[in-house]
């Protein structure tokens, strides 16, 4: 890029052919060395190494084989210090043992690839805007994972979580804490737990429906009370024209019922 050998021609002490030196030496450094651009549908090209100290901008920068960090002779971390939008495939190849993205990336209509024995993400919340993520590793390991939706297994089981904190004042009609559509699932498993103040009650549950006759049955096969003195309620199970319902019939005011469901196409 620089040619700090070509000086300015001294016009007092050099001749007519140290000048036109120099403009040969010009001439051959704008053919051969200094990037320059055209119209052309390939652009420029020059050959060699360059390195500018400061910014260098361009609506499209064109990396035909790598883009590394370091300098000329040798590769180092590359930096990327503002956001990342991708829009088309996106791989990483990491030959050491972990692959990392330290500044927030967005694949837009892309795939992307991680080849690495470990990744790492740094923030607080990993988001996937997606409706299916695939993993195809034999083994995933997670760390306190928040799911803020239901889970999808197979598509044959999914798993709901809700919370009723608290069922108001009414202890003589059972209470709706849980619901299923009849055209998408035939039957349940259902962890419920109960609980007032200190007294907590957790049970399971089985529930089938019948589409034909728009019934649903319900079985209670495991329950356990602490303290064993504890009678926090009863729970049934009733149809209306397009959901199974759950409901509870609380003993006291105001008690509270989570609900993890199981529940099977």
């Amino acid at each position: 890029m620089a040619k700090p050998a070509i000086a300015n021609t001294n016009i007092a002490t050099e001749t007519f052919g140290q000048w036109l030196i120099k403009t040969n030496e010009i001439v051959t450094a704008l053919r051969t060395e200094i990037v320059t651009a055209n119209s052309e549908a390939n652009g420029s090209l020059t050959t060699g190494n360059a390195f500018v100290v400061g910014i260098l901008g361009a609506n499209t920068i064109v990396v035909p084989s790598a883009l590394r960090g370091g300098n000329v002779q040798s590769s180092n971390t590359l930096n990327i210090t503002s956001n990342v939008v991708i829009g088309n495939t996106f791989t990483i190849n990491s030959t050491a043992t972990s692959a990392s993205l330290l500044t927030n990336t967005l694949i837009q209509a892309a795939n992307a690839f991680v080849n690495a024995t470990n990744i790492t993400l740094t923030g607080n919340t990993l988001t996937i805007p997606s409706n299916t993520v695939n993993f195809t590793s034999n083994t995933i390991t997670l760390d306190n994972v928040n799911i803020n939706s239901n889970v999808i297994f197979r598509t044959d089981l999914q798993q709901f979580v809700v919370a009723n904190t608290d069922l108001g004042s009414d202890t003589s009609s059972p209470q709706v804490v849980f619901s299923f559509a009849k055209a998408s699932f035939s039957s349940g498993k259902i962890t419920a737990q109960n609980k007032k103040g200190t007294n907590t009650n957790i049970t399971e549950i089985l529930v089938a429906h019948d589409t034909t006759t728009n019934t649903s049955q319900l079985t209670v096969y495991g329950s356990i009370k602490a303290p064993t003195t504890a009678n926090l309620g009863v729970y049934s199970t009733t149809t209306n024209a397009t959901h199974v319902i759950l409901n509870y019939l609380q003993t006291n005011t105001s008690s509270s019922v989570k609900i993890v469901a199981n529940l099977i196409k």
